[in-house]
């Protein structure tokens, strides 16, 4: 996968928001992932990259959980993004 931090949005409803670019055979698409210390998450995403993905919903796809640890290893510690923003 390809994808890369763009900017840290903020601290958003006691979680972190992060905006996030995935290129997909050559097509560039953004999506925010919002995860809070409980280790909720969400991920957002655009109509395009639906259609790309061939889905209705990034939440029920069934390729999500892939998505989630690749996102996670490519981010900072938890810790440090929470510190960051004082969640």
């Amino acid at each position: 996968m390809d994808i890369s931090v763009i900017d840290y949005i903020g601290e958003v409803h006691g979680g972190v928001a992060i905006l996030l670019s995935w290129i997909i055979e050559g097509e560039y698409f953004e999506f925010i992932f919002w995860l809070d210390k409980n280790g909720e998450y969400k991920v957002y995403t655009s109509d395009k990259l639906n259609n790309k993905l061939g889905i209705d919903n990034i939440m029920k796809w069934n390729k999500l959980e892939y998505l989630i640890v690749y996102v996670n290893l490519i981010l900072p510690s938890k810790v440090d993004i929470f510190n960051e923003f004082d969640i």
